[in-house]
C-alpha cells in the first residue's frame, strides 16, 4: 500500500523508543512437517538512532579507534551493543539480556615464505567499556535497494541482529569420515512442538567451489548435530572456524574431545551441556534481491533428540542460564557476549 500524498510504500507500524527498526517484506514461505512453516523476511530498510551510534575516529590509518572498536576497517560509526543492551528469548517467558561484551577475532593463518605454518589465534576477553551513556552520532536510515553502500560505512545487518545464539553444527564427511565442526551465527529454531525444527545459515565456501562442510555432509549423510557453546568454550568454538580445508577435522584442530551421538550418524563435542541431534529436511536458497547478491542457503533439521547435562539445571529441571553461560554473538568481526542473567521483569 502507498501512503495518502505519498509515492513511497506505507511501513508498518513500529515500536518508537527502538534504537534499530527492520522494514522487511515476505519474501518466502517454506512449509515443514507436521504443518509448520518456516517464514524468510528480506530487509529493505534500516533506521537507526544516533543514540547507539558511536563516531570512529580512527588514530592512524588502520589503527585501533580510540572507542576499543577491533574491527580496523575505516567507518564513520559503530553501532555499540553496550548501549542497546539486547535481550535474547530464553523461552518459557523468560529473556536473557547482554550485560558484558567480549571481544575475540577470528584465527587466521601465518605463513613463511608463502606457506602455511600455524594459526594466529585470539583469547576471548572482555571489550573496554565506552564512557558514555548515549551514541554521539546522527540517526541514519539505509535502504538497501535505492543504495549502493550504508552510509556507516558497512552493511549494518550483522550489527542490529543481536544477540545470535550460534549454531555449532558437527557431522562426519560421508566418504572419508573425517568429523567436522563449525560455528553459524545465523541460526535459530524455526518450529517448536511436539516435531521442533532448527535451521542454520551457510553459504559456498570462499573461492565459490564448494558448500561448506556441514551443509554438505547434512545433504550427503542426512543428519548433523548442534552443540551448545558455553563461555569455556568460546576459544575452541572460535578455533573451528578457521578456513580449513575438508580433509581437516576442526575437534583435532582445536584440540576437542568427541564421541559418536547416542541416535544419529554425526559426532558430538564431549563437554558441551546441550546436544541436538538432528535429521536432515531440506535447505532452502535465500531469494535474491538484486542479481547475484544472494549466496546463502537455509539448511533446516528436525530434532529428534535433545541430550541435557544435569549439572546445568535448576531445582526445577529448567535449564539454568546462570550455569550454562551459553555464548551469543553480537556484531562487527569480534564481538561476542555471554549471556548469564535473566531480564528482570
Amino acid at each position: 500500500p502507498v501512503s495518502e500524498g505519498s509515492s513511497q510504500p506505507s511501513r508498518p507500524p513500529s515500536v518508537k523508543s527502538s534504537p534499530i527498526k527492520m522494514h522487511c517484506r515476505l519474501v518466502l514461505e517454506k512449509s515443514l512437517p507436521a504443518g509448520q512453516s518456516m517464514i524468510l523476511l528480506q530487509i529493505e530498510a534500516f533506521q537507526i538512532l544516533g543514540s547507539v551510534l558511536v563516531d570512529q575516529k580512527i588514530k592512524k590509518k588502520g589503527a585501533v579507534t580510540i572507542h576499543g572498536n577491533a574491527d580496523v576497517r575505516q567507518i564513520a560509526a559503530k553501532i555499540e551493543a553496550e548501549l542497546i543492551r539486547p535481550v535474547g528469548s530464553l523461552g518459557g517467558g523468560r529473556f536473557g539480556v547482554v550485560n558484558e561484551i567480549y571481544h575475540m577475532l577470528r584465527p587466521l593463518p601465518s605463513q613463511h615464505q608463502g606457506v602455511k605454518v600455524e594459526w594466529l589465534v585470539d583469547t576471548f576477553k572482555e571489550a573496554p567499556h565506552i564512557d558514555a551513556t548515549k551514541g554521539n552520532y546522527r540517526d541514519v536510515t539505509y535502504t538497501y535497494k535505492e543504495e549502493n553502500h550504508c552510509k556507516l560505512g558497512y552493511n549494518p545487518t550483522k550489527q542490529s541482529v543481536l544477540p545470535r545464539f550460534i549454531g555449532w553444527i558437527s557431522t562426519y564427511a560421508s566418504k572419508t569420515r573425517i568429523p567436522h565442526l563449525s560455528p553459524y551465527s545465523f541460526f535459530c529454531d524455526v518450529g517448536r512442538g511436539s516435531r521442533p525444527f532448527i535451521a542454520f545459515a551457510a553459504c559456498p565456501k570462499t573461492d565459490g567451489t564448494d558448500w561448506k562442510d556441514a551443509h554438505r555432509d547434512a545433504m550427503e549423510t542426512g543428519v548433523f548435530a548442534f552443540n551448545v557453546i558455553t563461555k569455556h568454550l568460546a576459544e575452541a568454538m572460535n578455533m573451528t572456524s578457521a578456513p580449513c580445508e575438508s580433509s581437516v577435522s576442526e575437534f583435532e584442530l582445536a584440540d576437542l574431545k568427541y564421541s559418536d551421538a547416542p541416535s544419529i550418524d554425526a559426532p558430538i563435542v564431549k563437554d558441551s551441556p546441550i546436544i541436538f541431534e538432528c535429521r536432515y529436511v531440506t535447505n532452502v536458497k535465500v531469494p535474491e534481491i538484486k542479481p547475484k547478491d544472494s549466496r546463502y542457503y537455509l539448511i533446516v533439521g528436525e530434532v529428534l533428540s535433545i541430550k541435557i547435562d544435569r549439572s546445568i539445571l535448576d531445582e526445577q529441571g529448567i535449564v539454568d542460564v546462570g550455569k550454562l553461560k551459553p555464548v551469543a554473538r553480537l556484531g562487527y568481526s569480534q564481538e561476542y557476549a555471554v549471556i548469564d542473567k535473566l531480564l528482570d521483569l
